[in-house]
């Protein structure tokens, strides 16, 4: 995916300014420079060695160097985008990097093997496997899911025959399996429900206690402590001894 190139109108009026009067041709940009636009960069390979080169020349070398890159950027597809506080700004789209920039650091080192992962391979276990919770019905030829509340539905709306037990005891007089799933099912919610209210209040009030112990001791440690942190205290005992 290629970058972004930000313009600046205010600075792209100053280049126009300071290298309107340059243009470089195609030969010489493929004889003098090297140009890699995704990078911003332009390399200058027409000199390789030599005498050392004079402030001058090395400044008409920048110079000719950054007509280049303007010239090649003019001819980037330019999209307006409008911003939040400035209007409207100008990106270009720059084309792939040409050179291929190193690491600032090494590698990362692969990461131990775990436990696990030690074990799954052992026992030939893949070790990326995600379970699934689609699965396919032969029966009407179309996918279901194997939990939740979809797969709940579904056997609640097919659930309409099911076979008794031997051991199956009735709550009442002609007893009903069905009903009586239904009346265990809210038995245990209700006692769930209890049990969660009795954990709440039971925390409520051990947090209460907490509070006030701390306060207690906060009360204490204020009183006991002085403004020189008991400094001077054994000073203090030793005059008010001398007074008695």
């Amino acid at each position: 995916m290629s970058d972004a190139f930000r313009i600046n109108r205010a600075s792209d009026e100053k280049s126009e300014l300071l290298l309107g009067a340059l243009w470089i041709d195609a030969k010489t940009m493929a004889a003098e420079y090297r140009l890699d636009v995704g990078q911003l960069c332009v390399g200058d390979i027409s000199v390789v060695s030599g005498p050392r080169r004079s402030e001058a020349e090395l400044l008409e070398s920048a110079t000719k160097a950054a007509t280049l890159l303007n010239q090649e950027l003019r001819r980037l597809d330019v999209i307006t985008k409008k911003g939040k506080f400035e209007g409207t700004s100008e990106l270009v789209k720059l084309p792939l990097p040409l050179m291929r920039l190193p690491r600032e650091k090494s590698a990362p080192k692969p990461k131990p093997l775990t436990a696990w992962q030690k074990f799954a391979l052992k026992k030939g276990i893949a070790l990326n496997r995600k379970k699934t919770n689609r699965v396919f019905d032969e029966e009407k030829q179309e996918w279901k899911d194997k939990w939740g509340k979809r797969a709940r539905e579904d056997r609640e709306a097919t659930d309409w025959i099911r076979e008794v037990k031997p051991s199956y005891v009735a709550n009442e007089p002609g007893g009903d399996p069905f009903l009586d799933e239904r009346r265990a099912k809210q038995a245990r919610l209700e006692t769930q429900k209890k049990n969660q209210e009795h954990n709440r209040r039971r925390t409520e009030r051990m947090m209460g206690e907490t509070r006030s112990e701390m306060t207690h001791l906060n009360h204490t440690i204020n009183h006991l402590n002085t403004a020189s942190n008991g400094k001077f205290d054994k000073a203090a005992v030793k005059a008010r001894r001398a007074k008695q």
